[in-house]
């Protein structure tokens, strides 16, 4: 980034849960939702301070849509994306000069997943616990397994065929465990592999913090 702001505005709730501590040149928000960018942007200069998406709002309500995205770059704000519905609007928006960073980010950028429903899933009341597995989660799963020697190239096929077929509000972590159960594979490895240490959207999220940090954190 050329110019690299003091401060930014942060988007996010479940992707932020592996920070041991909340870096004090940021300020955060819940989930974003539709129509809300720009009026937060109000209260703040696109010269002092930048602009991370991460998590928002899927089923009931609206997120964050292009066209918010592409008005806050018109206003000079440094925008980037990453983890969720951040990443698709950088994948989107990549031309315009929003920046994407981490797996779910070149995953859509790439064009080797392109539907939103791959990052939705439903969160706690408080929007900082994930309740179900995301599909983009369950592609970075199974292609752990794989690598690890624990299952074949084929039954990886199954299991993310019979996994992405179940919807993504009722993908609850012990119906991945059930579903990778009859295919044969140990509960303990599929449970490994859900840990917070393995979900692709918090890597990425920590991944964009330290990106634009301004300072070590």
């Amino acid at each position: 980034m050329l110019f690299r702001p003091k401060h930014y505005i942060a988007f996010g709730g479940p992707s932020f849960s592996r920070l041991k501590q909340k870096p004090s040149w940021v300020t955060f928000f819940p989930p974003i939702r539709r129509n809300q960018l720009l009026t937060v942007l109000e209260e703040f200069d696109p010269r002092k301070s930048g602009v991370l998406i991460v998590d928002g709002v899927f089923g009931d309500c609206l997120t964050v849509t292009n066209t918010e995205c592409r008005e806050a770059l018109a206003k000079g704000f440094t925008l980037v994306g990453a983890s969720s519905i951040g990443a698709i609007r950088a994948a989107d928006c990549a031309t315009l000069g929003m920046i994407g960073v981490g797996y779910v980010y070149e995953r859509f950028r790439s064009g080797k997943i392109s539907d939103d429903s791959e990052v939705a899933v439903r969160y706690d009341q408080s929007a900082t616990t994930e309740i179900t597995i995301s599909g983009a989660r369950i592609r970075f799963m199974v292609r752990k397994l794989v690598s690890e020697g624990e299952i074949s190239v084929l039954t990886a096929r199954r299991l993310l065929r019979s996994l992405l077929t179940v919807p993504w509000y009722e993908r609850l972590p012990e119906t991945v465990e059930a579903i990778a159960w009859e295919l044969g594979i140990l509960p303990s490895a599929v449970s490994d592999c859900l840990s917070d240490d393995f979900n692709p959207k918090t890597i990425d999220a920590v991944a964009a913090l330290d990106l634009i940090s301004p300072t070590p954190w």
